[in-house]
């Protein structure tokens, strides 16, 4: 292949949804220009957006951290032109076209999916791939149900997540944006290696992450909101190469190299292929057949706080990413997703930057959607179901950080609702056994769900509407604590109701006696004391 087929830059592949939410079919340069006329990006899986959100954000970051918005060249030294450099794109309302169209027009040619020297990441395999020690490296030939993620196959599912059938190609269209999505987020690959095969590499990297990115009013301000382009350290202000600037040809010891230091800046992590694989396509060349994966890229996950988004645990001395549990609404995880650098967590500092930004009166950042999204696996080998979560908050709560501010207060509220779901699973646990169940009935589980889902709606509205420059937080708390109650109280009254006259006489176990007022009253007396 002499030329290159289907540049990224000029063909439409990427979905985004307009303000009449129409999905839209968008090249990479399109994007770019029209972001603050589109909505959001509309990929088929949250995942896949996530993606596609960090391969536009390297970009970004290459550009601007090179680039002033009027074109002038001029690196970044410090936190504070990072600051004044994204407060002139953000007040401008939408990007300088022009200086992102000329700087990707420089690298045309390395925007192939399909390209003798450079496919768009992926590895070429024409002439093979060989060991150190000679030995032909064999590559794990992949069906199209595997690469597509919204199909893939699971232990208890099949066409996992949409109802959609698979034919023998994959356009290039759809097979672009599911290249870039296996590439962050393929699983280990299951079963013993065949001969020749290369194992150990594990799941890449964004699967590993309890992955959480920020949403604005247009696609404008959710990558601007995600663009964290100043560091804290200012020895961090250093220059790597995005993938498509970097001129290493992939041969077999890079192949067998799997063991990589994770990149020191943003622009190259956020485009970096964590699989070396190859998309083999039709004799047209306008679908794949076939995927070949070569190998992948493992890191060391301990501290590498240059990934900004995710949250961070601590496991003995070191900090790792906390994934997310998809059986948790992501209020329920609220203290440790904002409240900044506890003892054993760390929140994600895309919004440390949001706090940045806001103490240096960045104007114009009022509300923000806090997205949460990832795969819920098995075994760490197959997809269960993938999950998306969003909470609404006034951007100016990321910045109360202090004994005594918001963050600790809603967070003690979130530990009060705790409380409220541990008295009502004691009600309707008693209240099982008081009509003949036994003590282990898992009757205060089932009632648990019912109060988050009673309660979920109503407290995401509660903070939604929270304002910390006015509101007095004494009064909006003690509402919220009343409200939580009575909803609380209300489902207790309704399970006591439907207990039955059973209940009602009760029973007596090890001179214990339950009864279904005995039950009540006792719960009455937990929701008091909260």
């Amino acid at each position: 292949m002499s030329k290159g087929v289907y540049n990224l830059l000029h063909e439409k592949w990427i979905l985004a949804t307009d303000f009449e939410n129409k999905v839209l079919d968008l090249s990479m340069l399109e994007v770019f220009k029209n972001a603050h006329n589109l909505k959001n990006l509309a990929g088929e899986l949250p995942t896949q957006d996530v993606a596609l959100l960090r391969l536009l954000l390297a970009v970004l970051h290459t550009v601007f951290y090179r680039y002033s918005p009027n074109g002038e060249e001029k690196e970044l030294d410090n936190q504070y032109e990072a600051i004044e450099r994204w407060r002139q794109i953000w007040e401008a309302g939408e990007f300088p076209y022009s200086l992102i169209e000329k700087y990707l027009i420089s690298w045309e040619d390395r925007f192939y999916l399909f390209h003798d020297k450079f496919p768009f990441m992926q590895v070429t395999s024409d002439k093979g791939f060989w060991t150190r020690e000679g030995k032909e490296i064999a590559a794990s030939k992949k069906a199209l149900d595997y690469f597509v993620g919204e199909i893939a196959q699971s232990g208890n599912k099949s066409n996992l997540f949409l109802s959609r059938r698979l034919k023998s190609e994959l356009p290039c269209n759809e097979a672009a944006r599911w290249l870039i999505h296996m590439n962050g987020f393929d699983l280990s690959p299951s079963g013993a290696p065949s001969e020749g095969q290369i194992k150990g590499y594990g799941s890449a990297w964004l699967a590993n992450l309890g992955l959480v990115c920020l949403q604005g009013d247009t696609l404008f301000e959710t990558l601007m909101l995600n663009l964290v382009l100043g560091p804290e350290d200012e020895d961090s202000y250093i220059e790597e190469k995005p993938l498509w600037e970097d001129e290493r040809q992939i041969d077999g010891s890079s192949l067998e190299t799997i063991n990589v230091p994770l990149p020191k800046t943003l622009n190259k992590l956020y485009s970096m292929p964590f699989r070396y694989l190859e998309l083999i396509p039709n004799e047209e060349k306008d679908s794949i057949t076939e995927v070949m994966i070569w190998s992948g890229c493992k890191f060391a996950d301990e501290n590498q706080f240059i990934e900004p988004m995710t949250i961070w645990r601590k496991v003995k001395e070191n900090f790792k990413p906390k994934l997310h549990l998809p059986e948790k609404r992501i209020w329920q995880d609220f203290g440790t997703l904002l409240i900044k650098h506890q003892k054993d967590t760390r929140r994600p500092s895309v919004l440390d930057w949001i706090q940045t930004l806001k103490e240096a009166e960045v104007r114009g950042i009022g509300f923000v959607k806090i997205i949460t999204t990832g795969y819920e696996t098995k075994q760490n080998s197959a997809i269960k179901d993938v999950f998306l979560d969003a909470l609404n908050i006034h951007a100016e709560l990321i910045t109360q950080i202090d004994d005594g501010g918001w963050l600790l207060r809603i967070s003690d509220e979130v530990i009060a609702i705790e409380k409220l779901a541990d008295a009502i699973a004691l009600l309707a646990k008693e209240l099982e056994i008081a009509k003949g169940a036994s003590e282990k009935n898992k009757e205060g589980g089932k009632a648990k769900e019912q109060l988050y889902s009673r309660l979920d709606i109503a407290f995401r509205q509660w903070l939604e509407k929270i304002n910390p420059e006015i509101d007095d937080m004494d009064e909006k708390c003690t509402a919220w604590r009343d409200e939580a109650k009575n909803i609380t109280r209300q489902l207790g009254d309704e399970l006591v109701e439907q207990a039955g006259p059973q209940a009602i006489v009760g029973r007596l176990i090890k001179d214990k006696l339950y009864t279904a007022a005995r039950a009540h009253i006792k719960f009455l007396y937990k929701i008091k004391k909260i």
